[in-house]
């Protein structure tokens, strides 16, 4: 798809494609006095005064007048129509940006870095909402019309003087051409330089007190520098170019003056032209070199907010999740795989055959080495990502028969990473339930699990505010009130994801009670660090190359001398 294909479609993306053309429009209208005014100069001065004809004189002067009054009222109400589109384009892009981020299909989202999804939902985005109101309206509605109305107004003067110049002017943007084109792909080069930049700082940050435990700041400080530097030499080339463009427009334009002095200096002493037209054909050349100029300026700083535009865009077009299952899940009480494959990149398998069928209430523990599909078989669960082969099926039904909203309500996740909104203790517990859930019944649970005490001993008790930084509780009772949110979420599901391998011994405990009290009457999928956490589990799967090797209890398996007895030991 091409350049003007895609513009179309980005016309109407953040829903003002008919107000921009309105304005596009109206900036097209009284602005012709930029070029009658000098018109109307010369017929004054060249025309009627020497003719002492007062009435056209004084006619004239009041037609400039008129469009003076009407250009100074267009221009105030463009500029501040002008400014609040560019105000909603950007508040419609970021929310069109953020909704399809959450509704696109993990798959796509994931191949991005937090800080690219950061830098397109602000930098880019804000660039991205001036294409229209700002780049192209300042080219195409102002430049173009003022070279159509300067190149109209040459040749009604004198058209064989005209017939000259113009030429000159259309022969130098085809040469000119390949310089334009080159500094497109370095303006797309250099904002790739910076989106990855703006991800790697934003990394780097985020794990300052990791690379500061690991002391590895030097090595980031020389990868950002490597950017920096590369970014200021693609930056050096787009400038250099610039400049060559713009000198070689202002030589065109000083040959074009030479020739028109030329050619009118002999007409005067042949006495066919006068020196006011001398002098209006040198203006006009000036408009138009400076129109030129200003559209090569514009026409790159165009690209740049094209370029952002295109990321979101592509980014918003991505696949989305299909959320049109007929079916309505109320509980789950049989959780079957058959033969089930999954693949990231749609060659090569991460599952390659899963089979097993369990049945509530059941406590299925995941272990194998990293890399082995521990994490995408139980992620297949809520449907983050979509299957490549078999079937999975929940209550003998295929599970994409069912509503993505009431099978994922079935499902409870804690993370290995706690999971913390910025808001208070009683709100972070709360968050994400499918049901109303009263304060007492939150106190009630945080006793249960031990971690009531901690909470009364704060300032502000329930109501205090925190964050994933905060140091006002630890992150082992981080962890413990990701348990808390789950608990009281009620679902028939849940996934552990290596819950207790930060914690320390003490907060393993605490969060081994916690899950006692989590899987009463339910199926846990847990994904084990530490084997001394599952030798209860119901049923244990060991995983490798994508495949269930062995399933059993710990005694089972253990009798069996194979590849669970093996792992086990070699963690003792």
């Amino acid at each position: 798809m091409n350049k003007k294909e895609n513009i179309k479609k980005l016309f109407n993306f953040a829903g003002n494609g008919k107000k921009i053309k309105f304005w596009y429009l109206f900036r097209l209208l009284p602005s012709i006095l930029v070029f009658t005014g000098p018109l109307l100069t010369t017929l004054i001065l060249d025309k009627y005064f020497p003719q002492d004809n007062l009435k056209m004189v004084f006619f004239c002067s009041f037609i400039y007048i008129v469009l003076v009054v009407l250009r100074t009222v267009q221009i105030f109400v463009y500029n501040q129509a002008r400014a609040d589109l560019m105000i909603d384009e950007d508040k419609n892009i970021k929310n069109k940006f953020f909704k399809n981020i959450i509704k696109t299909k993990s798959k796509y989202t994931n191949s991005y870095h937090v800080g690219e999804l950061i830098s397109l939902n602000t930098t880019e985005s804000k660039s991205a909402s001036l294409l229209f109101p700002w780049s192209y309206m300042r080219i195409y509605p102002i430049q173009y019309k003022n070279i159509i109305y300067t190149l109209i107004i040459m040749f009604f003067m004198d058209w064989k003087l005209s017939l000259i110049v113009v030429p000159i002017f259309f022969i130098s943007y085809f040469i000119l051409k390949p310089l334009y084109n080159k500094n497109r792909k370095i303006i797309s080069k250099l904002q790739d330089i910076r989106l990855e930049l703006s991800s790697k700082t934003n990394e780097f940050v985020n794990s300052y007190s990791t690379n500061k435990s690991l002391r590895i700041e030097e090595a980031n400080l020389n990868e950002i520098d490597e950017l920096l530097k590369e970014t200021t030499k693609e930056v050096l080339k787009y400038n250099r170019l610039i400049y060559i463009h713009k000198y070689l427009f202002s030589f065109i334009s000083f040959i074009s003056t030479l020739i028109i002095v030329y050619v009118c200096g002999l007409n005067i002493a042949s006495g066919i032209s006068l020196l006011a037209l001398v002098i209006l054909f040198r203006n006009y050349i000036s408009d138009l070199d400076n129109d030129m100029n200003v559209i090569v300026e514009f026409k790159n700083e165009a690209n740049t907010n094209y370029n952002d535009y295109m990321k979101i865009y592509k980014l918003c077009m991505f696949e989305k999740e299909d959320k049109t299952g007929a079916l309505k899940l109320d509980r789950v009480n049989k959780i079957e795989f058959n033969h089930v494959k999954m693949s990231y990149d749609g060659k090569n398998n991460v599952l390659k055959d899963v089979n097993f069928k369990v049945e509530k209430p059941m406590k299925i523990a995941l272990v194998g080495k990293s890399g082995c599909g521990k994490s995408t078989l139980v992620n297949l669960l809520p449907r983050f990502y979509d299957i490549t082969g078999g079937e999975i099926k929940i209550n003998d039904v295929n599970y994409l028969e069912y509503n993505l909203e009431s099978l994922r309500n079935n499902i409870a996740y804690v993370f290995q990473e706690p999971v913390i909104f910025h808001m208070s203790i009683m709100d972070n517990i709360k968050y994400g339930s499918n049901r109303k859930i009263s304060d007492d019944e939150v106190i009630e649970v945080c006793k249960k699990i031990g971690l009531d005490e901690k909470i009364m001993s704060l300032e502000n008790k329930y109501e205090t505010m925190i964050d994933i930084y905060t140091d006002k509780i630890s992150y082992g009772e981080k962890q413990l009130l990701n348990f808390a949110r789950a608990i009281l979420k009620d679902s028939d599901i849940l996934i552990l994801d290596e819950v207790t391998s930060n914690l320390d011994l003490e907060f393993e405990q605490k969060v081994m009670k916690a899950t006692k009290e989590v899987l009463k009457n339910k199926f846990s999928f847990i994904i084990a660090h530490r084997l001394k956490t599952i030798k209860n589990a119901d049923l244990i799967f060991y995983i490798k190359d994508g495949r269930i090797k062995e399933m059993g209890t710990h005694d089972e398996l253990m009798s069996k001398s194979g590849y669970y007895k093996e792992l086990y030991d070699s963690k003792k």
